[in-house]
């Protein structure tokens, strides 16, 4: 039996989540993706995403971004471009049994 798991979303989801891409503490970073699913009934889907300090301070798109922000320095990085990125929620009943079908592909 072959599955067909899309392993680097996955690790995308990961590295998202427990790093920090900010270059320094003073600046802002505006992650672009081609869909940010924001779980916010009034702006359900977004195309940017910023972090300042490791806390998203602002979603929307990018102009709107830079315009809510003009007094901030803004990085833009789009290296999620043709991603969509949703919140890094884990299901902890869920978690072992994913974990088990990700590390089967080692043992082969």
């Amino acid at each position: 039996m072959k599955f067909n798991v899309k392993v680097r979303n996955v690790a995308l989801c990961i590295l998202f989540s427990t790093t920090s891409f900010a270059q320094d503490a003073s600046s802002v970073v505006v992650y672009t993706a081609r869909e940010i699913i924001t779980l916010d009934p009034s702006h359900p889907v977004v195309q940017a995403v910023a972090v300042e300090e490791n806390r998203i301070i602002a979603t929307g798109s990018l102009e709107e971004i830079q315009r809510s922000l003009s007094d901030k320095t803004l990085t833009v990085d789009s290296r999620f471009a043709d991603l969509v990125l949703i919140p890094g929620f884990i299901n902890q009943h869920e978690h072992a049994w994913l974990a088990s079908l990700l590390f089967i592909y080692r043992l082969r």
